[in-house]
């Protein structure tokens, strides 16, 4: 949708939303405005561990203990849902599709995005079962 949303608003299509990070403040942007983006890909710094392994020793970054990134991290993207869901709507008022679009359709792409987001919590639960572990 953010995609769809450029060209509605006139401006060239690239390819940045398939870029990590760049997709998330390309959506807040679009839906809304640029602070909103800019909030939106700040706070994904927050709730990311960043962790790289040189020669066997591990060196990471966290803002955040463990327990309260996870709370962030389902804040964040039930408020990534919201802002996708807004997309959708503003992508059927602007293209003014109100009459052809139906909410079968929202369903549609909401079943896929949360089966999409419940892969991801899956692989993100296994791993942290699997470093608790074995530690």
């Amino acid at each position: 949708y953010v995609d769809k949303l450029k060209s509605v608003k006139g401006e060239s299509r690239t390819n940045w939303e398939l870029v990590p990070f760049t997709n998330v403040y390309l959506l807040g942007k679009h839906t809304f405005n640029k602070v909103v983006g800019a909030i939106m890909f700040i706070c994904l710094f927050f709730v990311v561990n960043w962790t790289i392994t040189l020669f066997g020793a591990q060196y990471g970054l966290t803002i955040f203990n463990d327990t309260l990134r996870h709370i962030l991290f389902v804040i964040y993207l039930i408020v990534t849902i919201i802002v996708l869901i807004s997309a959708i709507v503003k992508y059927n008022d602007l293209t003014e599709h109100r009459d052809t679009f139906k909410f079968s359709d929202l369903l549609y792409y909401l079943k896929e995005t949360i089966w999409i987001l419940v892969l991801l919590i899956a692989i993100y639960l296994f791993i942290l079962f699997v470093r608790r572990a074995s530690i």
